[in-house]
């Protein structure tokens, strides 16, 4: 299935544990910078919480991906090598043994490096993050479930003063679209990008 993976805001936030900053990254599925407010889209995306972390945070102009998938991108992203040095040209495809990523370098430095949410990398060798436990629950339910788990573990890590890196990598917006109020988002009122087929079949599965 064709991802185009949508956000990455990286916030640096300085801990006491001899000044090193913290790093979070939120990431989603199948966004693209046309949703998003502080892209100049969100005409028909709402999205004033993400618009303000991007004030607060860092937002990349220039930035692109090699392979608009979910693994490959993920995989890039993780390790800092495009996905022809990988091997992760596929969907569902996994590294090679050599592969360092986040972990491996942030560890030694005395950081936590933790996930939640998706995953989809591999194998875990090359990606030996910090997993925060499953979020499979009811979908509506899920991003609750993540939210809780990437708190708790940002309260460990300042409780003991230790420098972290947190990926929280929601579902959303990945199909299906169950999460959010659909009444916001009146099919008729949808802006469809012009690279998009529009059909009334398309903008009746577009809303939550």
């Amino acid at each position: 299935m064709k991802t185009i993976p949508l956000l990455l805001f990286l916030l640096c936030l300085f801990s006491k544990a001899d000044d090193k900053p913290n790093f979070v990254i939120v990431l989603g599925d199948d966004i693209n910078r046309d949703n998003l407010g502080c892209y100049g889209g969100g005409v028909t995306c709402k999205t004033p919480h993400l618009d303000r972390l991007a004030t607060d945070g860092v937002r990349f102009t220039k930035a692109y991906t090699s392979v608009a998938m979910c693994a490959p991108f993920r995989q890039e992203l993780y390790s800092g090598r495009t996905p022809w040095r990988t091997r992760t040209l596929l969907n569902h495809s996994q590294s090679t043994k050599d592969t360092k990523s986040l972990p491996h370098y942030l560890k030694p430095l005395g950081y936590r490096v933790a996930l939640v949410g998706k995953s989809h990398i591999g194998p875990k060798p090359c990606y030996p993050f910090e997993y925060l436990g499953s979020t499979k629950v009811a979908h509506a339910k899920e991003n609750e479930v993540l939210l809780r788990k990437a708190k708790k573990f940002i309260k460990d890590c300042q409780a003991d003063a230790t420098p972290f890196c947190l990926v929280i990598a929601s579902r959303d917006a990945h199909s299906p679209f169950t999460n959010g109020d659909a009444s916001v988002y009146p099919p008729a009122d949808l802006k469809i990008p012009p690279y998009w087929i529009d059909t009334p079949e398309l903008r009746a599965a577009l809303p939550p």
